[in-house]
């Protein structure tokens, strides 16, 4: 986990990518062709992220998997808005401390 989390940090640092990203997000929205294969893209980008931080042996726990992702997507724009007064590494580390436990059935 502490090597994707630490990747996404400097993905973060990217604001062209991320204006990118949350541009064709936005389109994806009102676009039904283009939101079927963003989504496509998202689960991919899931099971990437999943298999990266649980090995490739451990099952996709869609829901934490989607939990995980909404959570870097929603840092992600905040630090993109607030800029450098945002506290990436706080909140990242916080959120990394989370992805290690499991939740109570």
């Amino acid at each position: 986990a502490q090597t994707y989390v630490a990747s996404v940090k400097n993905l973060f640092g990217d604001r062209d990518a991320t204006a990118t990203y949350f541009q064709v997000a936005t389109m994806a929205i009102r676009e039904p062709r283009l939101r079927e294969r963003f989504a496509q893209l998202n689960v991919w980008r899931l099971e990437q992220f999943w298999a990266l931080v649980n090995g490739p042996d451990v099952p996709v726990d869609r829901v934490r998997a989607e939990l995980m992702f909404a959570a870097l997507d929603g840092i992600e724009l905040h630090a993109a808005i607030s800029g450098d007064d945002y506290p990436l590494d706080q909140v990242l580390a916080l959120l990394e401390s989370f992805m290690g436990e499991t939740p109570e059935a």
